[in-house]
């Protein structure tokens, strides 16, 4: 198989170079290019499947898949040694370290000397302080950019969430002090796994940690998937971008309360909550 010279099979790291001052940019036409040369030193090698590291990696990974015709993986734990794994840049390079376990075959946009990986396929050296990605200007908004990546509209998802998710509010007991400790949690619901995958590219772009989860066999009835969103800050970026847009009543009357003990973490919005929703707070 003949090899392009820029693919590099080791990972021993250069001697650090001092960055200029300043800015490199890259534009989403460069980004097409990059996409296009990564996907053709590929193609020989024949990858079952692309593993973009949110999140900077969620984008290329997609529009490799795409060139590629194969599946991007969404998980860590689904990789495999015939797995290309794909982020935006090789910089301190402990990120791709601690990923590639199983010494897969990498690919990023820009590479730093001085990293302690190199990847197989880079595009172009970091040579200033700064690179500013297509995404990350002012041209997309980061709500526009996880439309175009997950190409799911918002009032699509608001909609799925009305019919298939639920708020909750995680009672945990602090065993050492003995106090009772409340954490917000979002969940999402469904059966068909492609669903879910572009829910959590939707997030994840947004900056919204989450996870998709088998349901226990008990719940298996209906829905195999959970999409699970936990934590006070990732659920007031959900707060924020589901506030006023809700159209159940339902929906909007729980949303109102759940949305306040985010703000408050007050012990009486907890209980206003479960009587509300007629439930008692899930006990995790």
């Amino acid at each position: 198989m003949k090899i392009q010279k820029k693919e590099i099979q080791g990972h021993k790291s250069h001697k650090r170079s001092e960055l200029r001052s300043g800015i490199q940019t890259l534009t989403w036409d460069q980004f097409e290019r990059y996409c296009k040369e990564i996907s053709d030193w590929a193609r020989p090698y024949k990858f079952k499947n692309i593993y973009g590291i949110p999140r900077g990696g969620l984008l290329l990974a997609g529009r490799l898949s795409s060139l590629l015709q194969i599946p991007q993986i969404y998980e860590a734990s689904q990789m495999s040694k015939e797995t290309l794994i794909v982020d935006d840049i090789a910089d301190s390079g402990r990120t791709l370290s601690q990923i590639n376990k199983l010494n897969c075959k990498t690919a990023t946009l820009f590479y730093r000397r001085g990293s302690i990986i190199r990847p197989n396929k880079w595009l172009a050296e970091k040579t200033y302080t700064w690179v500013l990605f297509p995404w990350e200007k002012s041209d997309k908004t980061g709500l526009e950019l996880a439309v175009y990546s997950s190409q799911l509209s918002l009032d699509w998802v608001i909609g799925f969430f009305e019919g298939e998710g639920c708020m909750i509010i995680d009672k945990h007991s602090i065993l050492k002090s003995g106090k009772i400790h409340y954490q917000p949690q979002c969940n999402i619901y469904q059966s068909e796994l492609d669903i879910m995958k572009k829910l959590f590219i939707f997030f994840r772009i947004l900056g919204i940690t989450c996870r998709i989860k088998d349901q226990p066999s008990s719940q298996q009835t209906r829905m195999a998937y959970s999409l699970r969103i936990e934590g006070f800050k990732n659920c007031l970026k959900i707060a924020n971008l589901f506030r006023g847009k809700l159209r159940c009543s339902r929906r909007i009357e729980r949303f109102s309360v759940w949305d306040k003990f985010l703000q408050t973490r007050s012990i009486k919005d907890v209980e206003v909550y479960n009587q509300s929703t007629k439930t008692r707070t899930f006990e995790g």
